[in-house]
């Protein structure tokens, strides 16, 4: 006899009720937040620092600074002995204010582009898809570009619509081989090709199977770019200290692209955009080209030690021209949504939630602060939950597309509407970063 499944009719009431129950909790995690555009990356501002010791069998670094990043040594001179670079001490610092670029965006002289609209990766422009009267290809390098930057204002907007097609179109072969790849279809497989490390990993190949290695992303992107005239270059390094969720860690190459108003700055395609981490060490050239950089044989962790690591990334706000799992730099102040930090003076473990008329959503207080982004203007109450405390609830009145602080001590709150950097900060434990999380990832639906 067919047993009744837990939804049939004929099931026990409570085992409905639970079926019931959870069909519910798992609608609510799914259901997008009202108050943030599903899918969308996450800008950041503050700093990054990282200072670490190389040793014994570390490649040789060179100081270096670009736009936002620089890498420095630290230590003196005459500690290193001969050749060797173990003992030096260097630091890493990474300054994430607005970048600021005003250069304009002009295509590269060539065929006018069509404008993208639906069409970028969908049908013709879906990585493997029919393009440019080929039935069974991927599109040409030179028209895929084009189409992907038509519209863009300025160089900063052309540089991110590139490097968001990429995360919406492509798959990490390295960091997600067990994973389900981001492309529409899975990656075909390189013929006679069984190992990682055989796998072409030309722009060209990159492109067709919708994926490639840290070398295959980087070489597509600086493709791409170079397409419509944008500067750009790879870049081999380490990144080390722990890893973060999603991240690379030991050998890495990712690209840098060329600002005439504000030089060369960073980005990692698939993760991070206009900026990368303190832990990611660019090592000198001549090192660089001794060897592949994501082929190396041994990890960043093995040659160094991570001493100090002062991670003060903010998340302030939504960045619309890539997916979850990216964080970005923004170009300028301008606020695509509003956005709400919470500082509890003192605290420690606990939460933040903020009910609005659509929407409640929570977050975990980090060091005793949270945020929230990708808000509208309105009428917000505001619930924060500590250990063996009384909760705090207090009404918050948002501006639309503006930064709000609040700040609670003692059960007392104040609200300021100004740029957050220029708010004094309480005297608190040193902070963590916020999480860098998809705003809907903690959403839920209100009651």
């Amino acid at each position: 006899m067919r047993r009744p499944t837990p939804s049939a009719p004929g099931a026990p009431r409570s085992v409905r009720l639970a079926a019931a129950l959870l069909a519910a909790c798992v609608a609510s995690l799914l259901a997008p937040c009202p108050h943030a555009a599903a899918g969308e990356g996450l800008a950041v501002e503050g700093s990054d620092h990282v200072r670490l010791r190389l040793e014994t069998g570390a490649p040789r670094l060179e100081e270096y600074a670009n736009a936002g990043y620089r890498l420095r040594r630290v230590s003196p001179a005459s500690e290193a002995a001969g050749d060797s670079s173990a003992g030096e001490e260097w630091v890493v610092e990474v300054n994430l204010s607005p970048l600021a670029s005003a250069v304009p965006f002009a295509p590269a002289a060539g065929e006018a582009p069509t404008p993208a609209g639906d069409g970028v990766g969908k049908g013709a422009e879906t990585v493997g898809g029919a393009a440019d009267g080929v039935s069974d290809g991927p599109p040409s390098l030179p028209r895929l570009a084009r189409r992907i930057t038509a519209g863009a204002g300025d160089r900063y907007a052309a540089v991110s619509a590139v490097l968001g097609w990429m995360v919406g179109h492509l798959m990490d072969e390295g960091q997600n081989r067990e994973g389900a790849p981001r492309t529409e279809a899975a990656a075909p497989a390189v013929a006679g090709s069984s190992a990682p490390g055989n796998v072409v990993q030309t722009p060209e190949a990159v492109l067709a199977r919708g994926g490639g290695d840290a070398g295959g992303l980087a070489r597509l992107g600086v493709a791409l770019l170079t397409e419509v005239g944008i500067e750009a270059r790879l870049v081999r390094g380490w990144v080390v200290g722990a890893p973060e969720i999603g991240a690379p860690h030991g050998p890495h190459t990712w690209i840098e692209v060329y600002y005439p108003d504000r030089g060369w700055t960073f980005s990692d395609p698939l993760r991070f955009h206009h900026y990368v981490p303190a832990t990611y060490l660019r090592l000198a050239p001549a090192q660089a080209s001794a060897g592949s950089a994501e082929n190396g044989a041994s990890a960043g962790s093995r040659w160094s030690e991570l001493l100090e690591r002062r991670d003060r990334r903010q998340t302030v706000d939504l960045y619309p021209a890539a997916g979850p799992g990216v964080s970005a730099r923004k170009n300028g102040g301008e606020q695509v949504a509003g956005a709400l930090r919470v500082v509890v003076s003192g605290a420690g473990r606990g939460s933040a939630v903020l009910a609005g008329s659509d929407a409640r959503l929570s977050r975990a207080l980090v060091g005793g602060e949270s945020v929230f982004v990708g808000l509208r203007g309105g009428t917000y109450r505001l619930e924060v939950y500590l250990e063996g405390r009384p909760p705090l609830i207090r009404q918050i009145e948002l501006a639309p597309r503006q930064r709000t602080a609040v700040f609670l001590r003692d059960a007392q709150v104040s609200q300021r509407s100004e740029a957050w950097e220029a708010v004094p900060e309480p005297r608190t434990p040193a902070r963590q970063s916020f999480e860098t999380q998809s705003p809907n990832d903690t959403s839920r639906p209100a009651p």
